[in-house]
């Protein structure tokens, strides 16, 4: 089955954003980064959000924003259009391809009596006093809009599935299945627990709070406990084979004596990398290597080499990606870090020390845990093809690290295949490369 042609984006434009502002925004494709800047209030996040909230389909946000048109467009010529109906809580969303309307829906914005059925029968949400349109929850005070009630109510109660979120026609969510968004917004040192509570009617998340960077660290555990899973399996598959394939090899020439000494270092390079990143234990080298695989003569041998080599060579490329996933991240990292290191480690994940021994993930500065979760986010969490959205990612960062900041970017876009848009108030973040900006301005 032939793959499914993902969506590249190329350009994004708004018209009346809150009433005043229109934006015209050209992507820098080649590039694979954009730069938005400009004065405060000019909508620089909002669009980042309206453009997370459109190719993911959450449309309830618009209903929220002030504008007249949102718009995506794409590099095979097709655009996504938003825009609220005159005088109803509703929404136009319209395909358009080689300049006509391929689809259209309207989709239903209204949430209220939705949102207060769900909560009907949980004692503990209010309607806010406030006379908003949200609720409170009496055992902590958080305060959630009516599509939050939808969201973390309505989709986790079998009771209450069959009451419907905004309609999604098939044709939208198959144009947008075939892209990818990733979020980076300002709060990105926090992340809510979504543990479940049952409960006869609804059910809500339990919000206990924990830091991003710890998250991260134990994602990257659990990745590399998977790859080292991978590694045993394709390992065990290649022992279990060797006496088979040997005996297919037999009639197949061998490598030479030197290219045996070549690749045989070149393994023994891999995984000394693969120690001291921490993805592997144990002793590194082949005797063979060292010694001169000169010294063994006789074609037989040459054949067992060979074959001892490839295999070698194919338990390692299951480690590959890993490997350049955790370079780059540490890498980038420690380079910035004073009097403190970040490495790998086989049994806690990411791990952060001092000059005075280990130290905890969450008690590093504000600055630190930034640039680990900026990284790891971009190196581990996006998938090729994502349009990347990144808000103000000179938050705790210094004035240098703010100067690097593009460079380990454009890099990580390289290794991970993502396109960057970013909202910036720093001109440290772009630094000499003005030509990748787009400023957003006056009023029209």
């Amino acid at each position: 089955m032939a793959q499914r042609k993902l969506l590249k984006l190329v350009g994004v434009d708004v018209e009346g954003l809150f009433g005043i502002y229109d934006h015209r925004i050209d992507l820098n494709v080649d590039d694979r980064v954009t730069i938005l800047h400009g004065p405060n209030g000019v909508g620089k996040t909002t669009i980042l959000k309206m453009i997370d909230a459109l190719m993911g389909n959450r449309l309830e946000y618009f209903g929220a924003v002030p504008f007249s048109r949102f718009r995506l467009r794409f590099v095979d010529g097709a655009s996504l259009e938003v825009g609220p109906c005159r005088g109803a809580h509703s929404l136009d969303v319209v395909l358009v391809k080689d300049g006509e309307t391929a689809e259209a829906v309207t989709v239903d914005l209204s949430v209220p009596g939705r949102a207060a059925s769900l909560v009907a029968d949980v004692p503990y949400m209010d309607r806010n006093p406030d006379g908003s349109d949200s609720w409170v929850d009496r055992r902590d005070g958080q305060v959630l809009s009516d599509w939050e009630i939808l969201r973390e109510f309505g989709r986790r109660s079998s009771v209450v599935n069959f009451l419907p979120t905004p309609h999604e026609p098939l044709w939208l969510a198959e144009f947008l299945a075939r892209g990818s968004v990733h979020l980076i917004a300002t709060h990105r040192l926090e992340r809510r627990e979504r543990g479940v509570i049952r409960r006869a009617v609804a059910a809500r998340y339990a919000g206990a709070v924990r830091p991003s960077v710890l998250e991260c660290g134990r994602d990257l555990q659990r990745r590399l406990n998977d790859a080292m899973a991978e590694f045993g399996r394709e390992s065990q598959a290649l022992d279990q084979a060797f006496p088979v394939q040997l005996l297919s090899a037999a009639n197949e020439p061998a490598l030479t004596n030197q290219e045996l000494e070549h690749r045989l270092a070149a393994v023994d390079d891999v995984t000394e990398e693969l120690i001291s990143l921490g993805i592997l234990n144990g002793p590194v080298g082949h005797e063979l290597a060292k010694k001169g695989i000169v010294d063994y003569e006789g074609e037989a041998v040459a054949q067992v080499m060979t074959l001892y080599v490839k295999n070698a060579e194919q338990k390692l490329a299951v480690l590959r990606d890993l490997a350049n996933r955790v370079r780059t991240l540490l890498g980038g990292v420690n380079s910035k870090f004073k009097h403190k290191r970040l490495r790998l480690d086989r049994e806690k994940g990411l791990v952060a020390e001092g000059d005075a021994g280990p130290l905890a993930l969450d008690s590093l500065s504000s600055g630190e845990q930034h640039e680990i979760v900026l990284h790891y986010n971009l190196l581990f969490m996006v998938q090729p093809n994502t349009v990347v959205l990144i808000d103000e990612p000179e938050i705790s960062l210094h004035v240098a690290w703010q100067k690097a900041f593009l460079g380990d970017l454009l890099a990580m876009a390289e290794l991970s295949g993502f396109d960057a848009l970013i909202a910036t108030h720093s001109p440290y973040i772009a630094g000499e490369r003005t030509d990748l900006m787009v400023a957003l301005g006056d009023a029209t």
